[in-house]
C-alpha cells in the first residue's frame, strides 16, 4: 500500500494484492488486484491481473492484464 502522501520512484512489485494512493513514477507488477484510488498517480505501466481505477485517479503508461498460467497437473476435461 502505498498511502496519500507516499511517493516512490522505482519500480513496484506485489505478489497479491496493491493500492496505491499516492504517486508512483515506476513499473508496477501485481499478481493479483491493483487499486489506483482517487488521489492515485501513477507514471508507468502496470502489469496486474485485476486493475481497480477510482474516479480521480491519474494514471500515463500502458497496462497489461495477465492470467496465472495453469499448473501442469492442471487439464480441461470436456
Amino acid at each position: 500500500t502505498i498511502g496519500e502522501t507516499g511517493s516512490v520512484h522505482a519500480d513496484a512489485i506485489a505478489g497479491k494484492d496493491m493500492v496505491i494512493s499516492g504517486e508512483i513514477n515506476g513499473n508496477v507488477k501485481c499478481g493479483g488486484r491493483l487499486r489506483l484510488t482517487a488521489t492515485a498517480r501513477l507514471t508507468g505501466n502496470i502489469r496486474a491481473r485485476t486493475l481497480v481505477v477510482d474516479d480521480g485517479a491519474q494514471f500515463n503508461g500502458s497496462c497489461n492484464m495477465t492470467k496465472p498460467a495453469p499448473s501442469k497437473g492442471d487439464s480441461k476435461k470436456s
